[in-house]
């Protein structure tokens, strides 16, 4: 089986991309339960890399090989073959430095402050791909008058801009879709009759600076 060979923490101290998916999948069954269960629900039976995945016959072949019902774990790392569970597993372990913890209470905070890093970086990445580089530059503003903020109106010149330089990607998208945007994502907030940035837009901004990526995105 081969692996990309890296380590999960980056020089810049964050996780690296190719071990994002499964430490995910391992780690935060133990935190977000509820959504786990939907989750293998919905992926009882499918396609990954050309094998057929057939979860609720693993999972039922293990029960019925166990008296007691299987944890959220068990069942979701079901999904995977053990030689690449304990791949990963190592590298948990290796960069959490949870072997160097002395009692259980550290060990688990431990363990929960990896999963945290690794759902916020996941998030940020994903939130990165979504967002426009007029919407960035839009943030940025507003993270230069965090607490007078602007009007609906004014921030409108970033719109108006990015329509002026990429026309034909904006037909058909207003302003108040491109807008409501930034606050279904929670990146911006009303404060009276303006709008502010919120606590998570600036932490996105300094997770950008963080991992070298640019503001300098297209549209």
């Amino acid at each position: 089986m081969l692996f990309v060979e890296s380590t999960a923490v980056s020089n810049n101290g964050f996780f690296s991309n190719a071990l994002i998916w499964p430490i995910v999948v391992i780690i935060l069954a133990i935190i977000f339960r509820s959504t786990l269960q939907d989750l293998i629900k919905r992926f009882k039976k499918g396609k990954a890399f050309g094998a057929e995945i057939e979860l609720e016959n693993e999972v039922q072949k293990q029960q019925n090989s166990n008296v007691r019902e299987l944890t959220n774990i068990e069942k979701a790392t079901a999904i995977f073959h053990g030689e690449t569970i304990n791949y990963f597993r190592g590298l948990v372990i290796s960069e959490s430095e949870y072997e160097k913890m002395t009692s259980d209470a550290q060990k688990t905070e431990t363990l929960i402050k990896y999963a945290t890093i690794i759902y916020i970086k996941s998030n940020f990445d994903y939130l990165y791909e979504d967002v426009f580089g007029s919407q960035l530059k839009l943030l940025l503003h507003l993270n230069t008058v965090p607490h007078t903020g602007e009007t609906y109106e004014g921030l409108k010149l970033f719109y108006d801009e990015a329509v002026e330089q990429y026309g034909k990607r904006y037909d058909g998208y207003s302003y108040e879709n491109y807008f409501n945007f930034l606050i279904r994502k929670g990146l911006v907030v009303a404060k009276g009759d303006r709008y502010v940035i919120t606590i998570g837009a600036q932490d996105l901004i300094k997770y950008i600076v963080a991992t070298n990526k640019t503001y300098n995105k297209i549209f």
